[in-house]
């Protein structure tokens, strides 16, 4: 069973396709809502989730993640249910919300849940997106979002990150990563790289729990090596 949020917890919200509680994850977990299935067990039948989680906390091994599964075994899901799942982190204890997901079409009620997110004190980190382009899709365009683009390990840019002036920070497209079934695997995208620059959040706030939004977008923008005590 998962652990209830208390307030000495660094929690990373990882609105997603869920995560699955392997023997590896599931002492990080606390209780989050599947809104796909409508239930408290948002088990992950698609793996992107449980990627996701594993790279959050290995940049952050005291963090706990919430599982909130909104997207279904093929990965996509409505931007209704999508708002659901970030009002949903915002209103039980999340420090930190992981949306490492793109839309096709702008829609103000998403961008309006970011902001939200944000305006109550929560770090909202979005993938930029893997389409190569200079446009950013809705969600990560929101003013205070934290988006993230994808660079090598030499710190050049992927050709499949997408970019521009509105992407705050720049994070590892390539990283390890742990399937369904607790197995390596190679997690590539911006998807990733948000998860990373979400685990990095986390460290921030479990050295400095008072930091804002701003504050932790800005320590970051610096540098990705400042996330520590």
């Amino acid at each position: 069973m998962a652990r209830s949020v208390t307030p000495n917890h660094v929690v990373v919200a990882i609105v997603d396709t869920g995560v699955t509680p392997s023997a590896q994850l599931a002492p990080q977990l606390v209780q989050g809502w599947d809104f796909v299935d409508n239930d408290g067990h948002p088990a992950d039948a698609n793996g992107h989730g449980t990627e996701l989680a594993s790279i959050v906390l290995a940049q952050c091994p005291n963090c706990f993640v919430m599982p909130v599964r909104v997207l279904g075994q093929d990965g996509t899901g409505s931007i209704p249910t999508v708002v659901r799942g970030i009002r949903y982190a915002m209103a039980h204890g999340a420090n930190v919300i992981n949306l490492s997901m793109s839309t096709s079409t702008d829609n103000p009620a998403l961008t309006a849940a970011v902001e939200s997110a944000v305006a109550h004190g929560v770090t909202t980190v979005v993938a930029a997106g893997n389409q190569g382009v200079s446009s950013a899709y809705p969600g990560a365009s929101a003013p205070d979002a934290l988006a993230v683009g994808s660079v090598t390990s030499t710190g050049e840019l992927y050709g499949w990150s997408n970019y521009g002036s509105w992407v705050d920070v720049l994070a590892p497209g390539k990283l390890a990563a742990m399937s369904l079934q607790g197995a390596p695997v190679t997690a590539t995208g911006t998807s990733a790289s948000a998860a990373f620059v979400s685990g990095a959040a986390g460290r921030l706030l479990g050295c400095n729990p008072r930091l804002t939004p701003s504050q932790v977008a800005s320590d970051l923008r610096i540098s990705l090596s400042n996330a520590s005590c």
